[in-house]
């Protein structure tokens, strides 16, 4: 594809990605038997934990947009877009995330962890990637987003 000028390659530091924050209370299993949420709530640090998913740039997939432009798409995405196989076929890369991968270790000395008390998971951000990647939160009175 690249031989036919419809893609070129980029460096991780042209990515730019943004993940909502997810708030989980750790007592609601699914299953309906958690107890009722209530604020202020003086069990608030070990009930819930605050994380970054980053999973979906495990799943990227990429697309053609609107203007025929090569665009990466979060799967849960792309369940609505129809598909474009001559593109998905010839995707030279599971992932996004191998881009990333394939960065040198002495230059991936970064670790960037959102954590109130005891969440899981970090992830090892490339330092150029940092002006890349951003979070937004939701107030829950106004609804507003920032």
């Amino acid at each position: 594809m690249a031989e036919a000028g419809k893609v070129k390659p980029s460096c991780p530091e042209a990515c730019t990605c943004i993940f909502q924050p997810v708030l989980v209370d750790k007592l609601d299993h699914g299953d309906d038997n958690a107890p009722a949420r209530v604020y202020p709530s003086d069990d608030l640090h070990q009930r819930y934990r605050i994380t970054t998913d980053i999973r979906p740039l495990n799943h990227l997939s990429l697309r053609t947009d609107s203007n025929g432009r090569f665009v990466y798409y979060p799967q849960s995405v792309v369940r609505d877009l129809p598909p474009t196989s001559d593109v998905t076929s010839k995707q030279y890369q599971s992932s996004a995330i191998d881009q990333l991968r394939r960065t040198d270790i002495n230059h991936c000395n970064f670790w960037c962890r959102l954590d109130l008390v005891d969440a899981f998971g970090c992830a090892r951000i490339h330092p150029t990637l940092m002006t890349k990647i951003a979070t937004t939160s939701v107030d829950p009175i106004t609804g507003k987003e920032h």
